[in-house]
C-alpha cells in the first residue's frame, strides 16, 4: 500500500492525533521537533507531521518529513498537499 493511501485510511486518526497535540506549548512542540529527527520509519515520519501540523504557518494532507530533515523558521512555512 502506497503511503499516501495509508495517510487516507487513517485520517481521522492522524487528526485526532494533531488534535492533542495542539494543546501543548509551542515551545515544547519546538523542542519535540527538533528531537525528533533521529526517529525511523513510519512512526517518526507520523511524530513529526503531527509536530509540523502543530507549527507551521500552514500544513497540508500528506506531508512527509523523512529523518535528519533541518528546517528552519518553521512557524513562517506554509506546506501544500503531496509534498
Amino acid at each position: 500500500m502506497r503511503g499516501r493511501d495509508q495517510f487516507k485510511r487513517y485520517k481521522r486518526f492522524i487528526n485526532f492525533l494533531v488534535s492533542l497535540f495542539s494543546v501543548l506549548p509551542k515551545e515544547l512542540l519546538s523542542l519535540l521537533f527538533r528531537h525528533s529527527d533521529t526517529l525511523r520509519g513510519k512512526v517518526g515520519m507520523l511524530i513529526r507531521y503531527i509536530l509540523v501540523k502543530n507549527l507551521a504557518k500552514g500544513c497540508g494532507d500528506n506531508v512527509s518529513i523523512h529523518k535528519n530533515c533541518i528546517i528552519l523558521n518553521l512557524t513562517e512555512i506554509n506546506f501544500g498537499n503531496n509534498v
